[in-house]
């Protein structure tokens, strides 16, 4: 991080300054136990906690100086401090002011799914010409992206940012705050539609990301999103699609696709690109396509971005996939819902093991009304794609197993309450040549069955081969 004074502190927060103008931070936390030498300690009040209690522990931990919204009895163990009315405002406020002293390209990127993928291949494929920082894991809410933004260092020549959201209003406010130049919008599913209310409600909310824009900005949308489609030349800013319609602007042709990875011609207004990817599923040419055409629109060699795009590799817990004693494991366990699912089910049907392709799918949160058809016609992609057997755990996933059976097709069903039962079914039915994906929303933490089936075969003596 540059170094700011608390006069800029000060000044970025519109706060009142005690104590020394000149004193300087390099960092700045917000929690006491992350505190260093020389960082700013923010604390936040949460439904439980205030975090002004442990302003003690930031100064022994190193912290220098604080921006408080009310003044502790041990405030004076720093030697300056502001004082505001609100330190979550605040903290974007120093997020917002940090941005604009850095006259580099910023982009953003939102959407139901995909996100964390799209932002972690726009770094990969502008790394190769450009020095970028970019959002940690998913640090995209309304604490973890100024955190992302504070981490940008003199060098940095572009920066990549996730933007999250789980109500009205968060998108243009996180937008407010990073002033992007290019935005990005991978899709609109029902993810968060349970607060939203709808998907024309998430649309809108999407395209907020617009609103910290200024009109040259770009920006950069899913092409084969029923509901992006419309906007090409109808927003303020310039317009640029991507997908595999003929019309998109940055397209994906002759599709080839299996375990090991995804194969495809790009046709981009510059000519034709050959693209590898060495991760499974045809939702990741979407991802791609994002990120070669900001490479693109960033002066990026499409060839350069390319090759950067053929070493790229998912965070933990997205679409790994190991094998273990001769049995392909898919660990897509981060999150789920109705559009997540059925892109990970394809990359199960795309494989074609010797043994059984097993689906172990848990209950979707944060579905509102429509949770029920959700899971239940979900059941219904799973017999489509030709299953040979599902396993649910808990109550909601159930109807996924109700939809599957409603087709009477070869599919088989087992339905457990909980991870438990099902690694127990796992450990018993599971042999070599069999393919099992495992998914789930957070909160069924279905990594756990991942865990158990490697631990197994650990037990046995199986070596486990981690793939990409």
């Amino acid at each position: 991080m540059r170094t700011l004074t608390m006069q800029h502190i000060a000044e970025a927060t519109g706060g009142r300054l005690t104590g020394d103008p000149a004193l300087t931070v390099t960092s700045i936390v917000i929690d006491s136990n992350q505190a260093k030498p020389g960082c700013l300690f923010v604390p936040q009040i949460g439904q439980r906690v205030d975090a002004h209690d442990f302003i003690g522990s930031a100064a022994n931990n190193g912290a220098v100086a604080a921006v408080i919204s009310r003044e502790p009895a041990n405030i004076k163990v720093f030697s300056a401090w502001v004082t505001v009315d609100d330190t979550l405002r605040a903290l974007q406020d120093i997020a917002r002011y940090y941005r604009n002293r850095f006259s580099v390209p910023i982009i953003t990127v939102t959407g139901s799914v995909g996100k964390t993928s799209t932002k972690d291949m726009i770094a990969d494929a502008l790394s190769v010409s450009l020095q970028v920082a970019k959002t940690a894991g998913n640090m995209n809410s309304r604490v973890g992206l100024p955190l992302s933004l504070l981490t940008m260092e003199d060098g940095d020549q572009a920066g990549v940012f996730e933007l999250g959201m789980s109500e009205f209003g968060e998108i243009a406010e996180l937008s407010g705050i990073s002033l992007p130049d290019i935005a990005v919008i991978t899709n609109i599913g029902l993810s968060h539609i349970e607060q939203l209310g709808s998907q024309e409600n998430i649309m809108r909310e999407k395209l907020s990301i617009n609103a910290g824009m200024s009109d040259n900005g770009i920006l950069v949308l899913n092409g084969d999103d029923p509901f992006l489609a419309p906007y090409r030349n109808n927003l303020p800013q310039r317009t640029v699609f991507y997908g595999m319609a003929e019309w998109c602007d940055y397209r994906a042709g002759e599709i080839v696709s299996d375990l090991t990875g995804v194969a495809f011609n790009l046709y981009y207004p510059g000519g034709r690109q050959e693209v590898h990817l060495p991760v499974p599923g045809q939702h990741n040419v979407y991802n791609a396509l994002a990120a070669l055409a900001v490479a693109d629109l960033s002066s990026v060699p499409i060839t350069d971005a390319a090759s950067a795009l053929a070493d790229f590799h998912n965070e933990k817990m997205r679409l790994q996939i190991s094998e273990c004693g001769g049995i392909q494991v898919i660990d897509d366990t981060y999150n789920a819902s109705p559009d997540s699912m059925r892109a990970a089910l394809a990359v199960l049907a795309d494989c074609h093991p010797e043994g059984r392709r097993i689906a172990v799918l848990a209950d979707m949160f944060e579905l509102g009304e429509l949770s029920q058809q959700s899971h239940y016609e979900l059941g219904l992609t799973v017999a489509a794609l030709g299953i040979d057997l599902l396993l649910t755990v808990g109550e909601r996933a159930a109807g996924i197993a109700a939809g599957a059976e409603s087709v009477g097709g070869p599919v088989k069903t087992e339905r457990f309450a909980n991870n438990g039962e099902a690694l127990a079914r796992l450990q018993v039915i599971l042999e070599p040549g069999d393919a099992v994906l495992v998914k789930g929303s957070r909160g069924m933490h279905t990594e756990e069955i991942v865990a158990g089936i490697k631990d197994a075969m650990a037990l046995e003596g199986v070596p486990i081969d981690a793939g990409g």
